[in-house]
C-alpha cells in the first residue's frame, strides 16, 4: 500500500496490480500439469526403490543361509529358470508325443479263416504256430477290437527299469510284465527273448528270395517265395505290427522267420514288450499302435471296463485272398493298376540294381587286392609270367565291371521308358462315363 498526497489534502488509496482473470481453460492447464509432474515424479521414485531394493529367493527350507552373497543369488535364480525350461520342454515332448498317437492307427493283428486251414502254405503256417503253442490265438472266429481303450492305454504307458508296463484305462490302473503277459495269453516262454544284435543268414535269404544270390535285407514282399509271403505276412502283421514300409522284409523280419522255420522256441510276451518300447519311444510312437487284439485278453483279464468294441472283418483274417495274394495257391485277385504293377516292377529293378552294386564293390576290392599284389611283384622282381598273368586277370574283372554297369544303366532306362509310357497313356485315356 502507498500513501499519496494530491493538492494538500491527504488520501489513502490502494494500488493493486491489475491481472488476467482465471479462466476454465486455465485451471483445466494447470491440472494437467500438475498430473504430469505427479506421474514423472512416482515413476522416478518407483525406479529408486527397485535399484535399491535387491530380490531374494525365500529357500524352500526353512533355514535361510545369511552368506549367501550376490554371485549365489544369481546362480539360483538361473537353476529355477532352468527348471522351469525343463518343464515346458517336457510339457511339449507329452504333447508332441500324444499327438503323434492321435494321427496313429490301432493295428488289431491277424486271425485265421479255419475253413482254409488244409489249404497248401496255410497248413505249414499252422503247424508252426501249433509248434510253439501259439494256435489258440488265431482260431477265434469274430475278434473283437476296443480301439479307444487300447488308444488311451498307449497314451498313458508308462516303461518301468525291469521292463514293465503301466498304464491307466478309465478310473483303473494297469499294470503288466512279461510274466502276466504269458499267463494272460496262456503261453510259453520261450528261448528267443529279443531282437537285439540278431541277424538273419544268407543262406535263408537266397533260400526264401525269388532273386538268386539275394544276400541283403530289405527284399520286397513279391520278391519272396509264395510260403516265405505268408510267413511274411504273419510276422509283419501279428508278431512286429508297423504302419510304414509294410511290403518290405527288415532285417528283424528275416531273423523271426527264419527262427519260425527253424523250429526254435520264441518268447512271444518278451518280444511283445519289446516291440511295445522301440514304438512308443525309440520310433517316437509314429509306428501305430499294434496288438489290439492282444490288449483285449488283457482287458478282460485285469477286469478293465470297456466298451462296446468293434468286430473284426475279413480284413483282420488270413482268408482265401490272403493265399491268392501270397502266391501260395493259384486264383484271381483285384486287378492290379498300370501304376501298381509298374512299381512293383521298379521295385524289383531297384533291388536287383543293389545287388549288382554290391557285386561291383566286391570286385573292386578285388581289383585293389590284384593291384596291390601286381605292385609287389614289379617290386620284388618276379618272372613276365606271373605278371601277365596278373594284367589278364586284372582285364577280366574289368570287363565284368563294364557289362554289369550297361546292364543296370540300360534296366533304369527301360524302367523309366515304361514308366513315361504308362504315364503318356492314362493321360490320354478318355473319362469313364
Amino acid at each position: 500500500m502507498v500513501l499519496i498526497s494530491t493538492k494538500g489534502k491527504e488520501k489513502v488509496t490502494d494500488e493493486r496490480s491489475k491481472r488476467r482473470p482465471f479462466t476454465r481453460s486455465d485451471s483445466k492447464k494447470m491440472m494437467g500439469d500438475a498430473m504430469r509432474f505427479s506421474i514423472l515424479t512416482t515413476a522416478e521414485n518407483r525406479k529408486k526403490m527397485k535399484s535399491s531394493v535387491e530380490i531374494f529367493e525365500i529357500p524352500a527350507t526353512d533355514v535361510v543361509d545369511v552368506s549367501i552373497d550376490g554371485s549365489e543369488h544369481e546362480s539360483v535364480k538361473e537353476v529355477s529358470k532352468e527348471k522351469g525350461k525343463n518343464k515346458l520342454s517336457n510339457l511339449e515332448k507329452e504333447r508332441t508325443i500324444i499327438n503323434n498317437l492321435r494321427q496313429q492307427n490301432v493295428l488289431g493283428g491277424r486271425v485265421f479263416d479255419m475253413d482254409i486251414i488244409l489249404k497248401p502254405g496255410m497248413d505249414s503256417l499252422h503247424d508252426l504256430l501249433e509248434i510253439q503253442s501259439w494256435l489258440h490265438l488265431f482260431q477265434i472266429k469274430s475278434p473283437i477290437l476296443h480301439e479307444e481303450e487300447v488308444r488311451e492305454s498307449y497314451y498313458n504307458i508308462d516303461f518301468g527299469e525291469d521292463g514293465s508296463i503301466t498304464s491307466r484305462v478309465g478310473n483303473k490302473n494297469l499294470y503288466l510284465d512279461e510274466d502276466l503277459l504269458g499267463q494272460i495269453l496262456a503261453v510259453p516262454r520261450g528261448e528267443i527273448r529279443s531282437l537285439v544284435k540278431k541277424t538273419y543268414t544268407t543262406k535263408f535269404v537266397k533260400e526264401c528270395s525269388k532273386i538268386p544270390n539275394t544276400c541283403r535285407a530289405g527284399i520286397q514282399k513279391k520278391l519272396i517265395k509264395g510260403l516265405y509271403q505268408l510267413l511274411f505276412e504273419f510276422v509283419n502283421k501279428v508278431l512286429l505290427p508297423r504302419m510304414k514300409k509294410r511290403t518290405a522284409a527288415t532285417s528283424t523280419n528275416l531273423y523271426l522267420m527264419e527262427a519260425l522255420s527253424r523250429f526254435e522256441p520264441i518268447d512271444l510276451p518278451a518280444l511283445m514288450m519289446e516291440h511295445l518300447y522301440k514304438t512308443v519311444i525309440d520310433h517316437k510312437r509314429k509306428h501305430g499302435m499294434g496288438y489290439g487284439y492282444f490288449l483285449t485278453k488283457v482287458f478282460h483279464y485285469l477286469n478293465i471296463p470297456v466298451g462296446t468294441g468293434k468286430i473284426g472283418t475279413a480284413k483282420q483274417a488270413f482268408t482265401l485272398t490272403t493265399m491268392v495274394e501270397c502266391e501260395c495257391i493259384e486264383g484271381k485277385t483285384g486287378p492290379l493298376s498300370k501304376i501298381s504293377q509298374l512299381v512293383m516292377e521298379q521295385d524289383q529293378l531297384k533291388h536287383e540294381l543293389e545287388e549288382m552294386t554290391v557285386r561291383v564293390s566286391n570286385k573292386d576290392a578285388e581289383i585293389a587286392l590284384l593291384k596291390t599284389e601286381l605292385l609287389k611283384a614289379q617290386t620284388e622282381g618276379p618272372g613276365t609270367e606271373v605278371v601277365k598273368e596278373l594284367h589278364k586277370q586284372n582285364d577280366e574283372l574289368l570287363a565284368k565291371i563294364a557289362t554289369l554297369q550297361e546292364k543296370a544303366i540300360k534296366d533304369n532306362d527301360k524302367a523309366n521308358t515304361r514308366l513315361t509310357l504308362v504315364i503318356k497313356s492314362l493321360s490320354h485315356q478318355p473319362p469313364s462315363s
